[in-house]
């Protein structure tokens, strides 16, 4: 599978986002270069978690945005199983993350 290096969320160049290095999408397919699970993988979430500490809102975001561009990417899936993949993973407002 070949990736794309077109600048933009998702990119896997310049703005492919904070968290997690390495981590990083290959597209069209959206799997982590890193682990090969479905971007962004455990490690990735765990680390923009940790970047965006107390700016929830940028984080949502920028995984919008990535949301977006994998929509073009993966129109043969259900719009809500990538929105899970890329949104449904978020803490809610007023909640804390644990661990």
């Amino acid at each position: 599978m070949t990736s794309q290096t077109d600048a933009g969320p998702g990119s896997g160049g310049a703005d492919a986002g904070p968290g997690a290095a390495g981590h990083l999408p290959e597209r069209p397919g959206w799997t982590c270069a890193e682990c090969g699970t479905a971007w962004p993988c455990p490690a990735k979430r765990s680390g923009l978690l940790d970047e965006y500490v107390g700016t929830g809102a940028a984080l949502g975001i920028y995984l919008g945005a990535c949301l977006v561009r994998a929509m073009g990417d993966l129109d043969q899936l259900p719009v809500a199983e990538l929105r899970h993949q890329f949104l449904g993973w978020l803490p809610r407002a007023g909640t804390r993350r644990t661990g």
